[in-house]
């Protein structure tokens, strides 16, 4: 569709402005990126609500004929001297159909319990976007390679470095020199392990200025390069 589409074009664009270290525009392609992968996810988890809606709604209808088809035929079966044999019959008949009932009911279950999982995995994913951007700690995101995906809104304030300014860039932008290479090795080597790290590291601004020890998260996330 159009959507893929122009998912798939913004991506290979941000490979392309990264690849010439033309940040602003890799900025602005890899926003549309995530914008319409976003879309495209919200809009196949409402066509799969609405799917079990249907269904659901389909299947209670199906129900209620079975019930009312069953009522009725229980109501000819007494007006009527059957025969033992046919007796036992449509009591046979009506255990199968009670059994039925009973898979139909916990697919109904099941169903309203898939749908609370996609609406709560949807709000969970909204909750965690707005604890980031309004996070205390600065956090950055970087590929495997070291390289910053993403800054929220803190890390600006502290270091003074903008989203376009930071993304591509490597988080020793901010090295200050205060802390021995042991410390980065072993931060390095718990992010390319595809582990987050979490500690606090003196750091300077982007004016050189020294902004002291704060607090750092900084997640790995694997890059979108195939």
């Amino acid at each position: 569709g159009v959507a893929e589409e122009t998912m798939e074009a913004a991506q290979a664009l941000y490979k392309a402005y990264k690849a010439t270290n033309r940040n602003r525009q890799s900025l602005e392609m890899y926003e549309l990126y995530v914008s319409t992968r976003d879309s495209i996810n919200s809009e196949q988890n409402q066509q799969e609500v609405l799917r079990q809606k249907y269904k659901y709604e389909y299947e209670k209808q199906a129900i209620a004929d079975s019930l009312a088809y069953a009522s009725e035929k229980l109501i000819q079966v007494s007006k009527l001297q059957k025969s033992r044999i046919q007796l036992y019959a449509v009591i046979f008949g009506m255990i199968l159909l009670i059994g039925f009932l009973g898979l139909l009911y916990n697919r109904f279950r099941l169903i309203r319990a898939q749908k609370q999982v996609i609406e709560d995995q949807n709000s969970d994913l909204m909750k965690m976007t707005r604890a980031i951007e309004h996070s205390s700690a600065s956090i950055v995101i970087t590929d495997i390679k070291g390289e910053i995906e993403y800054v929220n809104p803190k890390f600006t304030e502290v270091t003074g470095y903008n989203a376009e300014e930071a993304l591509g860039n490597n988080p020793r932008i901010l090295k200050s020199g205060l802390q021995p290479k042991e410390f980065y090795s072993e931060l390095w080597e718990t992010i390319v392990s595809g582990q987050d790290w979490r500690g606090e590291i003196c750091n300077l601004n982007k004016r050189g200025k020294n902004i002291g020890s704060l607090p750092q998260y900084l997640l790995f996330e694997m890059t979108m390069e195939t």
